[in-house]
């Protein structure tokens, strides 16, 4: 269970990073929601920006890049699907055989009927691509990394239609258990291309780590929802939306 010290840690750590300014772009850089101890803190913040707690309704699609098991029958590596219903639906999905401590280039891009989601290596030489149909609206990307104690998972170098974002996500290597951290980007309203690097490393066993090492690229829309401006007021929002959750859990 969570402390009120450790989710008070948790939300202050927010409002730090979404109280800082951001330069003029065509989307607003909100922050992160980030836990590290081994709880679904972070999670919790994120399902608590929607209506009862749950983000699937409001999801339009989600690219995924993940462990897998490694070319095996179980869990493909490298994915884009429809999170909007039960289950994951509409999942269009490849193997990849990640490289411990390699980075790889993605984009995320829109082509006018279909969203695509392809990996380069870093002279952009095509890896791996696919590609799906959504039609759902969206206003904001959330990007998050998980990685466990020994391992890390890093997205950097970002840029959404050419300009660039000026954070990351990044889960690097958490000490009191893993960690997930969502990088939250809003006002994102017209069909994007979002490029990036992404880097895995872990400790270790290879085999079967699945969601230990993955980050996906949440599409939702959250356009219904009120978020109070400027961006203090949503940091104090969210470090509220945390202890809302303690005091759930607690009673």
């Amino acid at each position: 269970m969570l402390t009120h010290k450790s989710l008070f840690s948790l939300a202050v750590a927010t409002l730090a990073a979404i109280a800082a300014p951001q330069a003029a772009s065509a989307f607003t850089l909100r922050g992160h929601l980030t836990s590290m101890d081994g709880t679904y803190g972070a999670d919790w913040m994120y399902n608590d920006l929607f209506p009862e707690g749950n983000s699937a309704p409001d999801t339009a699609f989600v690219a995924e890049s993940r462990f897998g098991d490694l070319g095996g029958a179980a869990e493909k590596e490298f994915k884009i699907f429809d999170h909007s219903g039960a289950g994951l639906t509409g999942q269009n999905q490849t193997n990849f055989a990640w490289e411990n401590g390699a980075s790889y280039n993605f984009k995320l891009e829109n082509d006018g009927d279909n969203w695509i989601y392809s990996l380069f290596d870093l002279d952009n030489n095509p890896l791996t691509s696919v590609s799906n149909s959504f039609t759902a609206p969206f206003s904001d990307i959330f990007i998050r990394t998980r990685a466990d104690v020994g391992m890390s998972m890093v997205v950097d170098n970002l840029f959404l239609d050419g300009v660039a974002v000026g954070d990351r996500s990044a889960v690097d290597n958490p000490t009191d258990g893993w960690g997930a951290d969502y990088l939250w980007i809003g006002d994102v309203t017209e069909p994007f291309t979002l490029t990036g690097r992404s880097t895995m490393s872990w400790e270790g066993e290879q085999n079967r780590l699945k969601s230990a090492l993955a980050y996906q690229i949440k599409v939702v829309n959250l356009e219904t929802q009120p978020v109070p401006e400027p961006t203090l007021a949503i940091g104090l929002g969210v470090g509220a939306l945390a202890m809302t959750r303690l005091r759930r859990r607690n009673r």
